[in-house]
């Protein structure tokens, strides 16, 4: 339940995209975010982003900036406890071990979808005719072939 019901803002100011934006860009998420009463509903905030092509473009570059800031975040985690900066319990050093690396799993692989630059860089190119199915006994039994133009049989 809703602790008040007062009403929220619904009026898009500098002041809120602001604050939006910049608590974005640190990581924090917008569900979080659009708990504070004083900032109109995610609801809202998404119809503005909607009606308003810059305003969504800086929410999407605001994302992928707290994205890199979570990995980042799981890297330094990371490198702290292999230098031996820390004073944890192995069992403690395990959790956070395990939460950077699913913190840091998690951030690129959402970046990869906000952003060709990070994903994986695989390309398949292949020219010429293409084998549908092969053989492998090399009987004279026929091995079809499709090329761009038509489909053939070809004989051994």
């Amino acid at each position: 339940m809703k602790k008040n019901c007062k009403p929220r803002p619904t009026k898009k100011t500098p002041e809120v995209i602001e604050e939006v934006l910049e608590r974005v860009g640190n990581g924090e998420t917008l569900v979080s975010i659009f708990e504070d009463e004083h900032l109109p509903s995610r609801i809202a905030f998404w119809n503005w982003c909607n009606k308003d092509k810059e305003l969504d473009d800086l929410v999407f570059r605001a994302i992928r900036r707290g994205k890199l800031l979570h990995a980042d975040i799981a890297a330094t985690t990371q490198m702290k406890i292999m230098n031996g900066d820390h004073d944890d319990d192995p069992k403690t050093l395990q959790a956070k071990v395990t939460a950077a690396n699913n913190l840091g799993h998690q951030a690129l692989a959402q970046l990869s979808k906000l952003d060709n630059r990070y994903k994986d860089k695989q390309e398949i190119s292949h020219t010429g005719p293409m084998v549908i199915g092969w053989q492998t006994d090399f009987d004279d039994a026929p091995v079809d072939v499709l090329t761009p133009q038509k489909k053939t049989r070809l004989a051994h």
